[in-house]
């Protein structure tokens, strides 16, 4: 198995290419970023997912199960409701920096 270098000699290996490979498709979808970003304000249920992005309950269900799978999203019951949010405070800070930084590149304008 070929292994690749990255920063101060770590190494990374096709296994684990192919892995950031398929959760970075997973990140690919602008749907999948739109659920994302309304989520870094705070948890919501499908209902509002789907009504503020403009989407039918169906389809925002089927992409916050493709964010759940990857461990991007969460779900918290709240008496009868289920609410995503981001996994972790981690995961959240790591996106609004990814978006800064992407903004930086003048790849988002």
């Amino acid at each position: 198995m070929k292994k690749f270098l990255y920063k101060r000699g770590d190494i990374i290996s096709e296994k684990d290419i192919e892995k950031l490979a398929n959760v970075f498709s997973v990140l690919g979808s602008p749907v999948r970023i739109k659920i994302l970003s309304l989520l870094l304000e705070r948890p919501y249920c499908v209902n509002h997912i789907s009504k503020a992005l403009n989407i039918s309950q169906p389809l925002a269900s089927q992409h916050l199960k493709s964010l759940k799978e990857k461990g991007f999203v969460v779900c918290e019951r709240d008496a009868q409701r289920i609410r995503y949010k981001i996994s972790s405070e981690e995961f959240k800070k790591f996106l609004k920096k990814l978006i800064y930084e992407i903004k930086k590149l003048e790849v988002i304008k």
